[in-house]
């Protein structure tokens, strides 16, 4: 073979690799570049990285596919709730296999005149009897707190009914369990009369229900002689604490929570001092 076929036959072979080449990088790009990521989930709402910029509107469906066993599956079908620029809100819809949403899943947008998911048995059913509801799925959350102070007791002779005001800071370390820190104190007039400063444990559980539980300090302001304190009250006193409440959005990234929360303090004076706050909360 002469020099200038060789040169030829190596230059279609090169050729033919590079074309190869290309058409796989274009047909991967087309393949998966219509995949769109959940960046947000809670059970059967998320929030999606796709909004108006890339054609979604609300009303469209998408298609939820999950990695399972070394391949991608087709799990369920969604609906596009709210649209934002970059983002939206998606939900599960009522007529497609009820499976809980996961971080890692990835969207597709569909028609719906050929869904191809099938209405059958889930694949990967979750274990947990508890449904997360957290949130926001953020690792930290904070928020104002506004509410009632409710003294019961010997408390009612020394404490009225009052408005009170505070904060909440909280670490997520699990979808259905965190620890949040929060103030609350109340005043009369331009002078405060009660502070209380909480560290709790929180469990969530489907439907919005959550149960707090944990400890509490105290820094009251009484007059001397009342309850047994014969130097007033300004001490500081531990106690305990438990209640319930609710959690619901009002955005993509807020809720709203509204509970009590029952305090009692076995020291609290000659007698234990007990009291409840109703409490709600913006979860930013």
């Amino acid at each position: 073979m002469s020099l200038k076929n060789y040169i030829a036959v190596s230059y279609r072979k090169v050729g033919l690799c590079t074309f190869m080449l290309m058409v796989l990088i274009f047909w991967g790009a087309t393949v998966h570049g219509q995949d769109i990521k959940i960046l947000k989930t809670n059970g059967m709402i998320a929030v999606i990285g796709e909004g108006t910029t890339g054609g979604l509107q609300q009303g469209d469906y998408v298609l939820v596919k999950r990695f399972i066993n070394d391949s991608w599956k087709n799990i369920t079908y969604a609906v596009v709730t709210h649209v934002r620029s970059s983002m939206s809100r998606i939900k599960v819809s009522e007529s497609a296999p009820q499976l809980p949403l996961k971080l890692g899943d990835v969207v597709e947008k569909i028609n719906m005149n050929s869904l191809p998911v099938a209405k059958k048995s889930a694949p990967d059913k979750p274990t947990s009897v508890a449904s997360p509801v957290n949130k926001n799925n953020k690792l930290i959350y904070l928020g104002p707190t506004a509410g009632a102070f409710i003294p019961l007791g010997d408390m009612k002779d020394v404490f009225q009914n009052s408005v009170g005001y505070g904060g909440i800071l909280g670490i997520r370390f699990r979808q259905d369990l965190d620890v949040s820190m929060r103030f609350f104190y109340t005043a009369e007039g331009s002078k405060w009369s009660f502070w209380n400063v909480e560290l709790l444990g929180r469990r969530y559980y489907g439907g919005g229900f959550l149960v707090d539980f944990g400890y509490g300090i105290c820094y009251p302001e009484i007059a001397s002689g009342a309850m047994g304190f014969s130097n007033g009250g300004e001490t500081i006193r531990l106690g305990f604490i438990g209640g319930f409440g609710f959690t619901f959005p009002v955005a993509l990234s807020t809720r709203f929570e509204i509970g009590g929360l029952f305090h009692y303090y076995p020291h609290f004076g000659d007698k234990a001092g007990n009291f409840i706050t109703a409490q709600g909360r913006l979860i930013l």
